[in-house]
């Protein structure tokens, strides 16, 4: 699984909301907690997937790959967010040393005990975040400037979108949904979108198709690993999956997402479709 991370200076202003789901939050706690590895000068084509496949296998730290040849510096790609015990705890908001068994009771108990305090935790919606710290529209938007592996031998391309979520809104209902499908980089502003039949991104789009209509999705690149675990729930999962975190940190899965940090509202920018 990858995230792509845009990391130049940071722009923050006062206004901007930040919170639990930052992924340069989670990057610094792994780093503390001895679950971070970080990778120079890795190929692109087919390096970058070998290393990542091989630290999956023996249940590795997170990888951060940076230093990219023919790259601005500053952009880098993070792999295997959730390989192991303690990085899957990180995300899910329990930290310590736990084994395997430990993890799965937690996330049991989770699962049962928040999943009823979900609508505890409203959205609270705000005018700008730190996902607004670099805004790019039209003929100026440019995916190419991101290093995008090749992961796999028998891939057709660089695949920008792997750990990434997509964004939908049903129609008929108005029915937001999260999921996550791969994204091929096509070229400097086309990205494909696989997605498999009888999922919902294919059912809502295809709404839109038999309108005449193109469908509008927004894309997320390098966030949170806790928003694309809740983006892999199946068709089925989405009330034992509505919601998942202690002390208040939830993630509503396919409804819409929310979170709070000891018991504060989440918050989240309210942003215009992107494609």
């Amino acid at each position: 699984m990858s995230d792509n991370v845009a990391a130049g200076a940071a722009r923050r202003s006062q206004s901007v909301a930040t919170g639990v789901f930052d992924l340069r939050r989670w990057l610094e706690k792994a780093k503390a907690i001895g679950q971070l590895t970080e990778v120079e000068g890795a190929e692109l084509r087919f390096e970058l997937g070998c290393i990542t496949d091989l630290n999956a296998k023996r249940g590795g730290p997170p990888l951060l790959f940076k230093n990219f040849k023919g790259y601005k510096e500053g952009f880098r790609v993070q792999t295997g967010s959730m390989m192991n015990a303690a990085t899957l705890g990180l995300t899910m908001g329990f930290e310590g040393a736990l084994s395997d068994l430990e993890v799965v009771n937690k996330v049991a108990e989770i699962l049962q005990s928040v999943e009823s305090r979900a609508a505890d935790f409203p959205v609270e919606y705000v005018t700008t975040g730190s996902v607004m710290e670099n805004v790019v529209t039209g003929d100026d938007v440019d995916l190419t400037i991101f290093p995008t592996p090749t992961w796999h031998e028998l891939d057709g391309g660089p695949y920008i979108g792997t750990a990434c979520w997509q964004v939908f809104r049903d129609p008929d209902t108005g029915w937001v949904n999260v999921g996550t499908y791969r994204n091929q980089l096509l070229g400097k502003n086309v990205v494909g979108n696989l997605i498999d039949p009888g999922h919902h991104g294919d059912l809502i789009r295809r709404k839109y198709w038999n309108r005449g209509q193109p469908c509008p999705i927004a894309v997320g690149f390098g966030g949170h690993p806790l928003i694309f675990l809740m983006s892999m729930e199946q068709p089925g999962d989405h009330q034992r999956l509505q919601a998942v975190r202690p002390a208040g940190d939830l993630l509503s899965g396919r409804g819409g997402i929310t979170g709070a940090d000891e018991g504060d509202q989440g918050k989240m920018v309210a942003l215009v479709q992107v494609m």
